[in-house]
């Protein structure tokens, strides 16, 4: 955020600001399809086909449209319930279900109902580790930034597994606050924490890739 706060320009604040916070997409011909980025009524909300069926079914029932598209969680997955279909296209940037690269979803219309395939795109990452260098942003982010970008190059939720430890020490120290972590405490996370894990994981993920580019298929 303080990154955001020195780089972000007023031109693109009043573009997100413009933005709605969901729409429904018409196509000549085709179903109605309601984009939303958490869940229709909340920004925030996280839906998951397993272990939230039941909040899934709530929210295909309050839209009135076939199709339902969702973000926020970064894990893409697709559920058909009741006649209609919810989906997650994944992530672009920092995918958490595992896989490295860039995911989109491609919906296509077959005559009387919409059929969904995930898709993934690799890229280079060496060039975004340069990219958050030469930003300032892994400076000037600090512990979290290094964070996002190993979640980055590894395709796994750092950032929440190390606010998930950074919180559990507070809570062995004795702090009563859940929601705020000590200056003190966030510096002893910041230090033991299991980076090398990531780290490691992210060394072999920059090999394979290293591989692949130098061996371009025909």
């Amino acid at each position: 955020m303080r990154w955001d706060y020195d780089h972000i320009d007023r031109e693109t604040l009043d573009f997100v600001a413009s933005l709605p916070e969901q729409r429904t997409i018409e196509v000549d011909g085709a179903a109605p399809i309601r984009m939303v980025h958490g869940s229709p009524r909340n920004v925030s909300e996280k839906l998951c086909p397993v272990s939230g069926q039941a909040v899934l079914d709530l929210m295909l029932a309050h839209i009135g449209e076939p199709v339902l598209v969702c973000g926020h969680t970064h894990i893409p997955w697709k559920a058909w319930r009741a006649g209609k279909l919810a989906l997650n296209p994944g992530a672009v940037c920092g995918p958490l279900n595992g896989e490295v690269g860039a995911q989109y979803a491609l919906l296509r219309w077959c005559g009387d109902y919409w059929q969904v395939e995930h898709r993934t795109v690799t890229y280079d990452l060496y060039r975004v580790r340069e990219a958050f260098e030469i930003s300032g942003l892994l400076d000037k982010g600090g512990v979290f930034a290094r964070a996002v970008l190993l979640a980055i190059q590894t395709g796994q939720n750092v950032p929440e597994e190390f606010l998930a430890y950074a919180h559990g020490l507070a809570a062995q120290a004795g702090f009563e606050n859940r929601d705020t972590v000590p200056d003190e405490i966030w510096e002893q996370a910041s230090v033991t924490f299991n980076w090398g894990d990531y780290e490691n994981e992210t060394l072999g993920c920059a090999i394979f890739e290293a591989r692949a580019i130098a061996s371009p298929v025909a």
